[in-house]
């Protein structure tokens, strides 16, 4: 069996590195197209990350993306190096360069792409982005303008600045998206103003 195997092995791995070369890989983008390993874009993701959007949103945005099984993953891995895979950076400089593919999508939608690119925690690549929701239902732009965007609090509710709803961050979201959205107000990514018990302070950390 050990000979066999590795008679396998040695069949196997040019096998693999001519088919890396070859258009194998189908991307359903522009009505559908056979592409190299390295031309592609493989939607290698998580159980907890929305596959399904991230995919329609490369597709959207004119991207070569490729959704393979699991086995042809694990296999590429093994004797390629040269794939690009879906990941939060890759992501936002896609929605950056064509905010079309993501601008009219539904609240939750955003809220789980958002999510997504929150990820590896660069919040500083967030500006630009219209994903940050507020209290009106609407979705605005991460910026460094002078705009502020307020969190409230028990003591001082949203009611104390009324007409301002697109002025207070949404927190009719998860616990996990809120402590990302408070990480963001510390890097300086926006400033936002959180309301305490006697005054209140700007964050510009």
């Amino acid at each position: 069996m050990d000979v066999i195997d590795q008679k396998w092995k040695r069949v196997q791995i040019p096998l693999f590195e001519l088919l890396c070369n070859e258009r194998v890989v189908y991307s359903p983008v522009q009505g559908g197209k056979w592409l190299s390993v390295g031309e592609a874009t493989l939607a290698k993701l998580s159980e907890n990350d929305p596959k399904e959007l991230l995919v329609n949103v490369f597709l959207a945005a004119n991207q070569n993306v490729a959704t393979l099984p699991d086995h042809v993953l694990r296999a590429l891995a093994l004797y390629t190096d040269s794939s690009t895979e879906i990941t939060p950076s890759l992501t936002r400089g896609v929605l950056r360069e064509t905010p079309s593919c993501y601008k009219s999508l539904g609240r939750l939608e955003k809220i789980q792409l958002l999510k997504f690119v929150l990820k590896d925690e660069k919040f500083s690549d967030l500006l630009e982005l219209e994903l940050l929701p507020v209290t009106n239902e609407r979705f605005i732009s991460f910026s460094n303008t002078d705009r502020a965007i307020y969190i409230s609090s028990s003591e001082h509710p949203r009611e104390l600045l009324p007409g301002l709803q697109d002025r207070f961050l949404d927190q009719d979201i998860d616990d996990s998206l809120f402590r990302s959205l408070q990480a963001v107000s510390k890097q300086g990514t926006r400033e936002m103003v959180l309301f305490l018990r006697h005054r209140v302070i700007t964050l510009n950390i």
